[in-house]
């Protein structure tokens, strides 16, 4: 990224360059303009017109040259040039230096030395020989000095017009972010802020649109977690009022005693087990939507060894094995520390094995817990039940248990093959306490 800074240093010296460069064609133009304005404008003799004139009146009077006197008084004659005769053999004779009777120079002024009058040479003829003429016209520096003061102007112009553009450019660029920000405060987070530029405005731009669809996606969160709401109390409503209805139907009948015989009564009490478990799944379902929706808290992380995690999975393993299921346990001999909470374990926990009981097929469920790159895995894979779809399609299990382990600086990945299902957990290790044993 270009600093502004240095993006108007560069403008500025781009455009002095520019404005200096067209300073200097114009300038080594001055006698290409002066000619033309003399020539199509004024009724100013050239110094070839006015030396030929010179030539006439010396052919009619027949002066000499040795007559400096009659020579300096036609020279007098022609106040815009100044001239020196000298003879072929370059012997001086005599020269007319502009002054006060003509036009004053002084050949120190500093537009003499911006003017530089070109100078010409003529071969004058008197009637006793010829000579040379030296000419220097100085009949435009009038229009020069103005021609130097339009040219400057204009350089000038140049380089003030380059340098308020580029500054007019990035203030209307500025202008228009804050008329996006009005936008997006207005509630409008479609608007897409442009992003022009690579500097700190270009910058500013682009945050402000991450802004913008960080605002846009947070809104769109916030719209699907509030409907979600809505949708999971209108059906938890109404799902619950049956077990409970039911669930109170089987207590009143228990407590006033008109069952026919005891293995009546332990049916009732079955039945009553079984609407409190179904209730429990609702509530635990509930607990998981609003722990996935709810903002996020600090939760405190404690030490837990893995032999711990080590012992609850196994229990796991054991009420899966007391629901006929065949299950395959590998557990490392390594042994360390990581800094978790068990409440948030032993939910991930359930989780996994709820979705076992529900959706695997009652072989070949592995279960494995190893150490690896400093991070406790734990790995349960199981084969998918034919034809048997989840009930959850909103994936607020799956939500809740990367959540859960977020919080613990870890990490799940879940591969959910055709016929086969694979959840494994990754959390970071505080310490070891030995080498890696491979499985």
């Amino acid at each position: 990224m270009m600093k502004l800074s240095y993006k108007f240093l560069m403008v500025v010296v781009l455009s002095f360059l520019g404005s200096v460069l067209l300073f200097y064609i114009l300038f080594a133009n001055r006698y290409r303009a002066m000619d033309f304005y003399i020539a199509n404008y004024t009724d100013l003799k050239s110094p070839a017109e006015q030396i030929d004139d010179m030539q006439k009146k010396i052919t009619e009077t027949r002066i000499s040259r040795k007559d400096k006197k009659a020579i300096l008084e036609l020279m007098k004659q022609y106040p815009s040039l100044s001239m020196q005769l000298y003879s072929n053999d370059r012997e001086y004779i005599a020269d007319h230096i502009l002054s006060d009777e003509g036009i004053s120079i002084n050949t120190r002024s500093v537009w003499v030395e911006l003017y530089y009058p070109e100078e010409k040479d003529f071969q004058l003829k008197f009637y006793d020989g010829d000579c040379y003429l030296i000419v220097q016209s100085y009949q435009g520096m009038t229009f020069i000095m103005i021609y130097l003061f339009v040219s400057s102007t204009i350089a000038l112009g140049l380089f003030f017009s380059i340098t308020i553009h580029f500054v007019r450019k990035k203030m209307k660029y500025v202008l228009r972010l804050e008329n996006e920000m009005k936008l997006i405060e207005s509630g409008d987070l479609q608007h897409q802020i442009e992003c022009v530029g690579n500097d700190e405005i270009g910058s500013l731009a682009t945050q402000l649109d991450h802004l913008r669809v960080a605002l846009k996606e947070n809104m769109e969160k916030e719209s699907e977690a509030r409907k979600a709401n809505e949708e999971l109390i209108t059906t938890m409503s109404h799902d619950l009022r049956t077990p409970l209805t039911s669930l109170m139907g089987y207590l009143d009948i228990l407590e006033m005693k008109i069952y026919k015989n005891e293995a009546d009564h332990d049916a009732y009490i079955e039945k009553c087990k079984q609407k409190a478990e179904q209730i429990k799944t609702m509530s635990d379902r509930l607990f998981t939507h609003f722990f996935v929706y709810a903002q996020d808290d600090d939760i405190l992380l404690v030490d837990i060894p893995t032999q711990q995690i080590k012992e609850t999975l196994s229990n796991c393993c054991l009420e899966l094995m007391s629901s006929d299921f065949q299950v395959e346990e590998t557990y490392c001999e390594e042994d360390g520390i990581l800094q978790g909470d068990m409440g948030l374990i032993d939910r991930i926990f359930d989780n996994i094995f709820s979705n076992v009981i529900k959706y695997a097929q009652k072989e070949q469920v592995k279960v494995a817990l190893f150490i690896e790159e400093n991070k406790l895995h734990i790995q349960v894979k199981n084969q998918k039940k034919m034809n048997q779809f989840k009930e959850e399609s909103t994936c607020i299990g799956t939500k809740s248990m990367d959540k859960m382990i977020r919080q613990m600086n870890g990490k799940i990945i879940i591969n959910d093959e055709e016929s086969t299902y694979c959840v494994e957990c990754m959390i970071p290790l505080k310490n070891r306490r030995k080498a890696i044993s491979p499985l």
